[in-house]
């Protein structure tokens, strides 16, 4: 902690202000935001870049249902004439607005919807294509970000583990092991956010060896990685250092060979063949001992007859 930061009591009501006041306070000026029911607004998947994924679709109704549709995300759409109406379409934000239908379809009352119209001069498709990739390029919350939200509902504001992965639409199983990183040292902590190691990789090791034990594998995989000239620990690193420390393997004994010669494959394909032309019935097995299929075998009490194939006596 430096001289720029303070303690924030997490407790206290935050005093709020009046937002005209604020405005003009900044020197802002306002902008047309337009708030419009659910079935105006029409959606075209062809002005959207990004093709869409069911499963945010899902994740996005979970969490709608839950807290209702922020109104601080609206959505961009411009003006389309259509049979000489005109009407709103939606070019970005397509995996809100059909979650929130989808939400709508569940009973949930969302309201009006928050709508940005887009300059009817700078309705240009390039120019589009761009401001929504751009605006597709968002960074999600890491687990160790996670983490220190779920410690401030849970030990600040008292929520229960149920309420939490209701509100934020996590298992709890993930719960859990975001815990597992919480509670870890506070070297680990620096390395996640320093971008040395995945969150998912540190919890992966937490779960393995304990927090102590995980730190230690994880800078010694950071010293491995820094070696190759990497900035970021996989887990390759890890296995690197653990064989490091582990003696080579010995080779394991040979087979014992054929006195016939040639390869194992070459006798097994010869003896194949021999029996397919033969119109003699023999008794066939796989040696036991060097795994040979063996074409004659002494016919010995067992448990002898086993390894009596010709390769192995």
């Amino acid at each position: 902690m430096d001289d720029r930061t303070r303690h924030l009591d997490l407790i206290a009501p935050i005093p709020t202000g009046t937002a005209k006041a604020a405005a003009a306070a900044a020197g802002a000026t306002s902008a047309d935001l337009w708030m419009v029911p659910y079935g105006q607004l029409h959606y075209d998947p062809a002005d959207n870049i990004r093709p869409v994924d069911p499963e945010w679709v899902t994740h996005l109704t979970a969490l709608i249902v839950e807290n209702g549709y922020d109104k601080g995300s609206p959505l961009h759409c411009y003006v389309r004439k259509v049979d000489g109406k005109d009407l709103l379409y939606v070019y970005k934000g397509q995996h809100r607005y059909l979650a929130a239908g989808k939400a709508i379809e569940a009973g949930k009352d969302v309201g009006k919807i928050p709508v940005v119209v887009r300059d009817a001069k700078t309705v240009i498709r390039a120019e589009m294509v761009i401001d929504g990739y751009l605006s597709n390029d968002s960074k999600r919350s890491s687990p160790l970000e996670l983490a220190g939200v779920v410690a401030e509902l849970r030990d600040i504001h008292g929520m229960t583990l149920a309420a939490i992965c209701k509100r934020l639409n996590v298992t709890d199983q993930t719960v859990r092991d975001v815990g597992l990183l919480e509670r870890a040292p506070v070297e680990l902590h620096q390395m996640v956010r320093n971008g040395a190691v995945a969150g998912t990789l540190a919890i992966e090791q937490i779960r393995e060896h304990g927090a102590d034990k995980a730190l230690e594998r994880l800078q010694k995989g950071a010293a491995k990685a820094s070696e190759s000239g990497k900035g970021r620990v996989t887990k390759k690193h890890l296995d690197a250092s653990r064989d490091a420390r582990q003696p080579a393997a010995a080779a394991p004994p040979p087979c014992p060979s054929n006195r016939r010669g040639g390869s194992n494959r070459q006798r097994v394909q010869s003896r194949l063949r021999r029996s397919t032309n033969s119109r003699q019935s023999n008794f066939w097995m796989r040696c036991r001992r060097c795994f040979t299929i063996a074409d004659s075998v002494s016919f010995l009490p067992p448990p002898s007859r086993r390894f009596t194939a010709r390769c192995c006596r």
